[in-house]
This record gives C-alpha cells, sequence and structure tokens, in this order.
C-alpha cells in the first residue's frame, strides 16, 4: 500500500496536548518526534467525529503510552492505530500530562489504500460490469466423453 506524510500535529509552548490530526484517509505507521522533545512518554487521545475524544487505552485496559527519545522514528504495531478517525499526541501520561517548554512538531507516515475513491480492487469503476460479469453460463469447448464398456 502507499504511504503519505504528514506534517503534525503539533504541541504548542507550555502545552501538553497537540491539536488534532484526521487519519480517516488510512492507519497510522510511524512516528517521528520532534528533535527538541522533552523527556516524556506520548499518549494519545482518539475520535471517531473529530469532536469528542477520549485517552486510549489497549485491550488490557492500560493507557497506550510510547517511551520515545527526542528526533527517534517510533514504528508502531500495524494494528496499533488502525481503524482511528482522528487523533491528538500528549505529553505525558492523562493522569500526569507534562507541558512541552516550546512548540513540538511531530511527523506522521500513513499507510493509504492503493486503489482511488470509486475504483474497485480490480480496477474497474464501481457501479460497472466487467466482461465476466455478462457470462451465463460457462463455455462448451470440450467434446462429451465417451462412455467405456
Amino acid at each position: 500500500m502507499p504511504l503519505t506524510w504528514i506534517n503534525g500535529p503539533i504541541i504548542q509552548a507550555g502545552e501538553s496536548l497537540s491539536d488534532p490530526v484526521d487519519l480517516t484517509g488510512g492507519s497510522l505507521l510511524r512516528i517521528t518526534m520532534p528533535k527538541e522533545w522533552s523527556d516524556a512518554e506520548v499518549t494519545f487521545q482518539i475520535s471517531t467525529d473529530g469532536d469528542a475524544y477520549n485517552d486510549l487505552h489497549n485491550y488490557d485496559g492500560g493507557e497506550v503510552s510510547l517511551p520515545v527519545a527526542a528526533g527517534a522514528a517510533v514504528l508502531l504495531p500495524p494494528d496499533l492505530m488502525r481503524g482511528i478517525g482522528f487523533i491528538r499526541f500528549r505529553s505525558g501520561s492523562s493522569s500526569n500530562p507534562q507541558p512541552q517548554p516550546e512548540q513540538r512538531n511531530f511527523a506522521l507516515t500513513v499507510e493509504v489504500p492503493d486503489a482511488p475513491a470509486g475504483v474497485t480492487a480490480s480496477g474497474a469503476k464501481a457501479g460497472t460490469r466487467t466482461r465476466t460479469a455478462h457470462r451465463r453460463a460457462p463455455r462448451k469447448t470440450a467434446k462429451p466423453r465417451r462412455k467405456h464398456r
């Protein structure tokens, strides 16, 4: 699948929570950390509609957090960020947010689907028939077998 890059999100100086990023077009695969990151873990808030956000927890009930280093690239497990509409990054945890002293810019790598909208996996535009769709019965190309006695 093709990759796309997003400049952002951004945590403003003195804040611990970033602006939101729209991930409805793909799945987040990699985070590139700001070079001047102040020592803190990264946690997340997610939203389906971009309005109401919830802290991201895993199936065990623990908050999803990444121990990170300044300027590092962080590869994410394939299913961790699948199905997220919108995301915000937090410096620190939900119970202990840690404001960043300066503006922090992240960069994201997102995996996007192969086919453009309205095109099926076969490459045909949605709603059009392919040649095989017209065929009602298989072709008879072989001669009938003779029965042996």
